[in-house]
């Protein structure tokens, strides 16, 4: 009944947070987990959720990487990382929030073996003008998040081993960005 909801047309309306539940509850099932992953996939289109620790993408990510689909955990976590904040309120709360969830993707890859992927997080992260402005929100001492990311970069970074060591080198060259693409 569910995957024929999921799969009509013209397409159902099914909220953000009726997907997590459902597929929460059924995705300990061998044979349903293909069917909680498309749940969780529908669930980001439409939640309004920006923090990757309390969203349905950690769950997605979970999935995925038991599934071994690992390459698709970790386009979902940077993309995740890369969504702007769509908080309203307060600078220094949005900076806030934006730190917290980039560093909670950090780890998450980190905890994949994406370390690189991590690293250049922290190095964005490090760079980002609001980080202390986060930090003095937050905890009310403006370099709270500029140590907790150097903590998370030199673990990252002492997990370099050879076979990732020329990922590692490639950090060290400038990056570039969409718009620098030639045309």
């Amino acid at each position: 009944m569910i995957e024929s909801l999921l799969n009509a047309e013209p397409k159902v309306f099914i909220p953000s947070t009726a997907r997590w539940l459902i597929a929460q509850e059924i995705d300990s099932h061998a044979d349903l987990r293909p069917l909680a992953i498309k749940l969780l996939e529908g669930s980001i289109e439409d939640s309004g959720m920006n923090q990757f620790e309390y969203s349905p993408l950690k769950r997605l990510v979970t999935l995925y990487e038991a599934s071994g689909e690992r390459e698709a955990a970790r386009a979902i976590m940077l993309k995740a990382a890369a969504r702007p904040s769509e908080n309203q309120y307060d600078p220094q709360y949005a900076a806030s929030q934006r730190a917290e969830n980039v560093l909670s993707v950090g780890a998450a890859l980190q905890q994949m073996g994406f370390q690189i992927d991590a690293i250049r997080l922290y190095r964005d992260l490090m760079g980002d003008a609001g980080l202390e402005m986060a930090g003095q929100w937050n905890r009310g001492q403006a370099d709270y998040y500029v140590n907790r990311t150097r903590q998370l970069l030199q673990t990252a970074t002492a997990a370099i081993t050879a076979d990732n060591a020329s990922a590692a080198t490639e950090l060290l060259a400038p990056q570039k960005g969409p718009d620098d693409a030639q045309t």
